[in-house]
């Protein structure tokens, strides 16, 4: 019994130590790091959740991540034509159904393939808040993130972010101080347009807004 005892405690020994190997470079047997879908409890969670709302092309969370007042605003330079100044929760879920959808086959619309979505946050942003008119018992806060994003689409085209695109989001909180439920209320596509229509062959740059404007 001794010697079994002695033999499973250097086998033990011997076993790739994950958890330290993760911090030098990663371990082959852990798993890899990424982002998960939050409880909407915190103001940054909305962030992370839009982000992989887009990323995972998954149209339940952003539903729910979505205000029931929500509006986004495109920005000033791609407005004209088919691009109105904003639109509200119903236009945008709209749009998700068909971004969202990797088997869609409804012309005119292209189909996404695929989308990476890179919204600046992890490093900590910055929340202003203000108390809205319309809602003059609450507080909402609202910061500025960069983004950058590569949408490829069927055929054979890829959109990617205007170099330096913000957008400025709102939050509120819809639950109570004790249990807070924080939703997108405002969107703000910050981009410019100054260099939106460069393009290649097969790649386009496009702001966020534009992008969304496809399946107006």
């Amino acid at each position: 019994m001794r010697t079994v005892l002695v033999s499973l405690l250097i086998a033990v020994a011997f076993l790739p130590a994950c958890e330290d190997e993760e911090v030098v470079g990663g371990c082959d047997l852990c798993p890899p790091p990424g982002k998960t879908f939050q409880p909407l409890t915190t103001r940054e969670n909305v962030l992370n959740n839009l982000e992989l709302s887009y990323t995972q092309q998954k149209h339940s969370p952003y539903d729910e991540l979505l205000d029931p007042n929500f509006t986004f605003f495109f920005s000033p330079g791609d407005v004209g034509g088919n691009i109105p100044a904003q639109w509200g929760r119903v236009e945008e879920l709209q749009m998700a159904t068909l971004l969202f959808d990797r088997t869609l086959n409804q012309p005119p619309y292209p189909t996404c393939r695929s989308i990476r979505m890179n919204l600046e946050f992890e490093s900590g942003v910055v929340w202003v808040d203000t108390i809205p008119a319309a809602f003059p018992a609450e507080t909402w806060y609202t910061t500025t993130a960069y983004y950058d994003f590569t949408v490829e689409m069927d055929p054979d085209i890829t959109y990617i972010a205007v170099p330096g695109s913000q957008a400025q989001l709102t939050v509120r909180n819809a639950g109570t101080d004790d249990a807070p439920q924080w939703r997108l209320v405002k969107w703000r596509d910050l981009a410019s347009n100054s260099v939106a229509s460069q393009r290649s062959a097969s790649t386009e740059t496009l702001t966020w807004g534009a992008v969304k404007a496809l399946y107006r």
